[in-house]
């Protein structure tokens, strides 16, 4: 112990300048400059990475081994430094911005601690592993460019995989930490230990690419089975019942027709849900015809028991089975929520608590043009989970969770997320309801004898 605290203060003299223009960003931060949230993780990457360069681990001329140091105490300084100047400044910095908007320090403690073991795992765990199997700040450069391209790859496959992984986000991207904790920290737990680079790089290069596959195959169907395991009740499947709605007047569904596919809109009924529940339907797998045309479809609530399932077919298929009736089978991905709770916003300064949402107000002052809705959120981004719909005179905000994720708080620099909706000019105030997620199961439906003509969504120009 003694001598990690030697290496530690020695650590500290070298890198003052570093650490003073971090702790400078940390401070601009809890100031609410917003620019430094981008500069923030920068400077927490090239200070880790200088920390282990102080004490190299590639080469055969390696100076600190002549002192020589126990590797433990090398590698307890190190974590050391990063606790004292990358986590502790930022505890101190989100219990700040936390205070100053109105959010409890205690119920959000557990959400500030796992805000720190994120800004640990993503940010700086990556930057140590291929700063202890690299040689210097050029080779980290490269290294780390082709680190980034990863997140890109995750983001591009998350949005051309035909399904909304919203919801499950939180699943995948725990397997992608538990990848990160495992195989990054045996990295630099044997570089540390033995210093052998070539293995080091291939188990790093391993975990790269196990990343990659991760992202690329992971089932969707196995992450929503794995979040049906977290329902907070039971619902009997079979008990739920999905019928072809008939003669049904369909809401306009504005899409366009493309030259080679055309939309198709079957109206549902659905039954056996149970009362004061809502329903959404996280994905909708759609087979048609008895060749098995596989679509992605979508699925849209109507009110009460009514529903929409929407879907795309290529215009050849349905050439082929347009005079002829086929059978349509969907698997249907569903979320139920429920347990709703009313808070009424009333127009002024003063923030009011909305429950799964954050802290509300109605803007009206000058120079808006019309008043906004202005929620602050804690620890989780709370705007896509917020829509608006006027009833009865008032206008409800529905806040619905856009996540389903267990955890306190998601990756980000300020534990704070505001968000802004355009309201009506009336002077009434706003009712939020706020809904949680109650059950998550899957239904399979089959509706045959269907002729696709009588469903086929027209151009808006015929209307």
């Amino acid at each position: 112990m003694r001598q990690a605290l030697h290496i530690f203060k020695k650590d500290v003299r070298y890198l003052w300048y570093e650490i003073t223009i971090m702790l400078v960003c940390v401070v601009l931060v809890a100031c609410n400059l917003w620019f430094m949230l981008f500069m923030l993780p920068i400077a927490w990457c090239y200070v880790a990475a200088r920390l282990i360069y102080a004490e190299p681990l590639v080469g055969d001329r390696l100076f600190w081994i002549t002192r020589p140091y126990e590797w433990k105490s090398l590698l307890a300084a190190k974590a050391m430094f990063i606790l004292a100047f990358v986590n502790l400044p930022m505890i101190v910095a989100d219990v700040i911005i936390l205070l100053r908007n109105g959010f409890p320090i205690f119920e959000n403690l557990a959400g500030v601690l796992w805000h720190q073991f994120l800004i640990a795992t993503v940010f700086v765990l990556p930057v140590v592993v291929f700063a202890t199997i690299t040689k210097g700040l050029a080779q980290l450069a490269w290294t780390t460019f082709l680190l980034l391209l990863v997140p890109f790859f995750l983001f591009h496959r998350s949005n051309t995989t035909g399904v909304d992984w919203q919801g499950l986000d939180w699943i995948r991207y725990s397997f992608l930490i538990v990848i990160l904790v495992l195989a990054g920290g045996f990295v630099v737990l044997r570089q540390y230990k033995v210093r052998r680079t070539a293995m080091a790089r291939m188990l790093a290069l391993g975990a790269l690419l196990l990343i990659v596959l991760e992202a690329t195959y992971f089932p969707w169907g196995a992450a929503f089975w794995f979040q049906s395991w977290f329902s907070k009740q039971r619902i009997d499947a079979d008990a739920v019942h999905v019928a072809i709605d008939p003669g049904r007047t369909m809401p306009p569904f504005n899409v366009w027709p493309g030259p080679k596919s055309l939309w198709f809109q079957l109206p549902l009924r659905i039954t056996g849900l149970g009362a004061g529940v809502d329903t959404r339907a996280d994905a909708a797998l759609v087979t048609v015809g008895s060749q098995a045309e596989v679509v992605n479809g979508s699925f849209f609530s109507d009110g009460e028991d009514r529903f929409r399932l929407a879907f795309q077919l290529n215009r050849s298929a349905f050439e082929r089975m347009k005079n002829e009736p086929v059978s349509v089978r969907a698997s249907l991905y569903l979320t139920l929520l429920g347990n709703p709770k009313s808070t009424t916003v009333p127009r002024g300064k003063l923030r009011t608590r909305v429950s799964g949402v954050g802290r509300c107000t109605i803007l009206t002052e000058p120079p808006l043009f019309a008043p906004m809705l202005h929620c602050l959120s804690a620890l989780r981004d709370s705007s896509d989970a917020v829509s608006l719909r006027p009833a009865s005179g008032n206008f409800f905000v529905i806040a619905r969770p856009t996540s389903y994720s267990p955890y306190p708080a998601e990756l980000g620099v300020s534990p704070v997320y505001p968000f802004i909706h355009e309201i009506t000019a009336r002077s009434d105030p706003l009712v939020m309801v706020s809904e949680e997620a109650l059950t998550h199961f899957r239904k399979d439906a089959e509706f045959r004898d269907i002729s696709l003509a009588n469903f086929v969504v027209t151009s808006p120009r015929t209307h």
